[in-house]
């Protein structure tokens, strides 16, 4: 079975806040900065753990792939051509 992909621009790297609502317990990313990211790997990094009413912070990550869509993620059977690779892709 062929399975169709669906091309996404590459935007650069991606760095975010992963959270989780307090009141439905959906989960919510935040984009931030590289040196947002960064802070938190530094000695007493603790003190630079994002806070938010009503959102407990889950971690966060760096180095993504940020394409064009509304998350910015690269979703399920999308693929992106980067810089230095033929492609990236999620299929199944």
């Amino acid at each position: 079975m062929e399975i169709q992909l669906t091309k996404r621009q590459y935007l650069g790297e991606g760095y975010f806040h992963q959270f989780k609502n307090n009141l439905n317990g959906n989960i919510v990313y935040e984009e931030c900065t590289r040196d947002d990211y960064l802070s938190l790997g530094v000695k007493d990094g603790w003190k630079n753990n994002p806070t938010r009413s009503g959102l407990t912070w889950l971690g966060s990550v760096g180095g993504t792939v940020k394409v064009n869509t509304k998350s910015t993620f690269l979703g399920l059977n999308e693929y992106t051509e980067l810089p230095n690779y033929t492609a990236v892709n999620r299929g199944k």
